[in-house]
């Protein structure tokens, strides 16, 4: 049997899919542990869940200040430049 890791929002889908279901639960327990994950392996999974929702989260936040923040100061810069007459 396989292990799948799946998202869809909407009508669109995304999966990938792990051949050995004995070592993608090993994995899955490893995570689960690495960030601190407690109670039987249903809560283990749904707080790698809830984990990865997080890490896709804020990959955006950073994505998204990085963008504004690019833009802002592009705004900044030409706010603060002297026009100068006669220069070359």
């Amino acid at each position: 049997m396989a292990s799948t890791i799946s998202i869809k929002t909407g009508n669109l889908t995304a999966q990938t899919q792990m051949a050995d279901d004995a070592k993608a639960q090993e994995i899955l327990a490893r995570y689960a542990a690495f960030i601190g994950a407690e109670g039987n392996a249903q809560q283990q999974l749904d707080a790698v869940v809830k984990n990865l929702a997080q890490i896709i989260q804020s990959g955006a936040r950073d994505y998204d200040y990085r963008q504004r923040s690019a833009e802002v100061l592009a705004t900044v810069d030409e706010d603060n430049q002297f026009e100068t007459v006669g220069e070359e």
